[in-house]
């Protein structure tokens, strides 16, 4: 009891006693201390303020460069769509940071030790900053100062953060390397092409040597909570009016199997169709033949994944490119590197039709269109013309395709203005249902919008494009399906040996199967004339590794069939037709096979024995007299009656496209056996 009462005397008395106030000197430390805080954050910031402005404005751009750390692999790139003001969008993830220590400058310990404590608070209190920028950022090669357009500006579409560090230099670098930074950021950028025709040399050098020219940047540091709103609007902003930094970005060597782009290129499919008739004039032909095909090659986008983490891009290519194509000599005639050979001739004229660029796909994939150039016709009817058409540059194309050799093309981008109208007007409808039905691409004229043009972008790296491409060969070489002559008659005038002077007379009648790349040319395509080769054989066709050559006159190493007894070989071409062979009811229906139906009739031509075949040739006309058919059997009839004979060896012929272009063709092979 005695304590509980203390305690009560001792809390009264508390009570009685007045409230002591603060005395005058306490007040004045007080305020002194909250003044010297205040003023000592102020000093702090204001370091800050003057250490990040001063190091940005007056470090070297290396030291700059290299205190922004960069880890590429983790990059992540989205691209939009290129415009045709030479402009695009791109968004940029990547670990990326600021960092300070490469921005000390002290020369002294203490001061190196001051200032590194200093930026260390600093990125405590603000881990990152926010940049931004009002004006563009101007790319310039690095020797150009200002004389010249910048190459292209970059805007940024908003502010970035950018994230701070203080990572101090190991003391074994090569032991221990600094990690890649960590944090991340999003930068959103649209990139203006200012001068593109300078880019593509540019970026065949080992490296890109820029000037960046920045200009109204603003960086603003972002501090934690713990300090005041207006402390922070006020010493944590830093405007920069103008700030050049050079730049040096190694470019990765492309790999040895892209050096050659002809080496990457492939033809998977193409196909000849015919072009509708139209108004055609003397100053400019109308195109007859179109040309459709689709061409494939690694996308190189792929290359550019190798280094980064992600590549975000489908780019929708709707401009229609122009190409000219030309045909180079057959490869014993050119060397191989050339490819600005003067003997190249023009060919074709063609347009890309819209395809995607998608980073995603391993190959990218182009279909163009376009017609044989009218410049290659030559009238059917100009007697001279079959010898001016024997070593035109179509006949050597079409002869070198059906023996299933490969063409050499050079593919060269065709930059006038009028290329591409001039190709769509060409291409604007199609004969049978039309493959290409209307043409994708409207025509710069006055009756529609105008044609929508390749960005200057794109122009810059087609300009040098100069690349040669293999067309493939017809892979079914068998042009001739089956070969006889009807109503075959041998008149012997003369039976005087040795040399027995025989007269043939009948219809040469040859069946044409087109390969499928030239089933559109069907209807277009007719024969003048014929001139055979062939061998006469006593009997069925010997095996396919015979020889089917007919042996020249000063050819002595061709082994000849061992039943061939004559030689059939006008010294002028026979008059000819082609005609559709329309299919029946045994056809079947799932066959995309177009035959054709070649005739020639002859009238007591040369046959001529072969020497040391008189005895053959004397049992085969024996049989003839004996066994030969005594009427024609209907068209079609295939039935067995008469001497089985065979003929082996190949055809000259002499063919016109769409009335307008002549082509000679040159041994064409034929096999085949009939009834006499």
């Amino acid at each position: 009891m005695n304590q509980q009462e203390q305690e009560q005397e001792q809390e009264e008395q508390q009570q009685e006693e007045p409230i002591k106030q603060p005395t005058h000197q306490q007040l004045r430390l007080k305020h002194y201390i909250i003044l010297s805080s205040l003023s000592l954050s102020f000093l702090l910031l204001a370091i800050i303020h003057i250490t990040i402005g001063e190091r940005l404005n007056n470090n070297s751009p290396s030291r700059i460069q290299d205190s922004l750390r960069l880890n590429i692999p983790s990059t992540r790139l989205k691209i939009g769509e290129l415009t045709a003001q030479n402009s695009l969008s791109l968004s940029i993830q990547t670990n990326l940071t600021l960092d300070l220590h490469q921005l000390t400058s002290s020369k002294n310990r203490l001061g190196k030790t001051v200032e590194g404590k200093l930026l260390r608070w600093l990125v405590a209190q603000s881990p990152n900053a926010t940049l931004s920028s009002s004006s563009p950022i101007q790319i310039y090669e690095a020797d150009n100062h200002g004389d010249q357009e910048p190459l292209l500006e970059l805007t940024l579409l908003e502010p970035f953060i950018l994230p701070l560090s203080y990572t101090l230099p190991s003391k074994h670098p090569d032991d221990n390397p600094s990690p890649p930074p960590t944090q991340r950021t999003t930068i959103a950028l649209r990139i203006q092409f200012r001068a593109p025709d300078r880019l593509p040399p540019l970026l065949l050098t080992p490296a890109l040597d820029l000037r960046v020219v920045i200009k109204d940047l603003d960086l603003r540091l972002n501090p934690h909570n713990g300090l005041p709103a207006w402390i922070a609007r006020l010493f944590t902003h830093v405007s920069l009016p103008h700030l050049a930094l050079q730049l040096s970005l190694p470019l990765p060597k492309l790999p040895a199997s892209w050096t050659d782009p002809s080496k990457l290129l492939q033809i998977d499919s193409y196909s000849f169709y015919p072009l509708s008739a139209g108004s055609t004039t003397d100053d400019e032909p109308e195109p007859k033949v179109g040309i459709r095909a689709s061409v494939s090659a690694p996308n190189p986008l792929q290359l550019l994944k190798q280094y980064i983490d992600e590549l975000d891009l489908q780019m929708h290519i709707t401009w229609p490119i122009p190409l000219s194509i030309f045909l180079l000599p057959p490869p014993s005639n050119h060397s191989s590197s050339s490819l600005t050979d003067p003997q190249s001739v023009p060919l074709a004229s063609s347009l890309t039709l819209p395809f995607l660029l998608d980073a995603n796909s391993e190959q990218v994939s182009i279909t163009i269109e376009g017609f044989l150039l009218p410049s290659l016709a030559s009238s059917p009817h100009n007697p001279s013309a079959p010898q001016e058409q024997e070593g035109s540059a179509l006949s050597g194309f079409l002869n070198r395709f059906l023996k299933g050799k490969t063409n050499d093309l050079l593919i060269r981008y065709r930059g006038d203005q009028t290329a591409a109208g001039e190709v769509s007007r060409g291409l604007l409808s199609t004969e049978g249902g039309g493959r290409a039905a209307q043409h994708r691409f409207s025509i710069g004229d006055d009756e529609g919008p105008k044609q929508e043009r390749v960005p200057s972008l794109v122009v810059a790296f087609l300009a040098a494009l100069n690349v040669r491409l293999q067309f493939p060969g017809n892979e079914h070489t068998e042009l001739v399906e089956s070969i006889g002559v009807r109503e075959m008659k041998i008149d012997l005038p003369s039976i005087l040996p040795p040399h027995p002077h025989l007269l043939c007379s009948g219809e040469l009648r040859a069946v044409v199967v087109l390969p499928p790349h030239l089933v559109g040319l069907s209807s277009i395509l007719s024969i003048l004339d014929v001139r055979p080769n062939v061998l006469l054989l006593d009997g069925p066709l010997p095996s396919s590794n015979s020889s089917s050559l007919p042996p020249q006159p000063d050819d002595d190493q061709v082994v000849l069939p061992e039943t061939a007894f004559a030689r059939l070989f006008p010294e002028h071409y026979l008059p000819a037709s082609l005609r559709l062979i329309l299919p029946n009811s045994t056809t079947s229906s799932a066959s995309s096979q177009v035959k054709l139906l070649l005739t020639s009739s002859f009238v007591k031509l040369p046959l001529q024995v072969l020497e040391g075949r008189t005895a053959l040739f004397r049992r085969y006309a024996a049989k003839y007299l004996l066994h030969h058919r005594r009427h024609q059997s209907p068209d079609g009839d295939d039935d067995q009656e008469g001497v089985l004979t065979s003929i082996v060896g190949a055809f000259d012929a002499h063919s016109s496209i769409a009335h307008t272009f002549l082509v000679q063709l040159l041994g064409v092979d034929v096999r085949g056996s009939f009834y006499v």
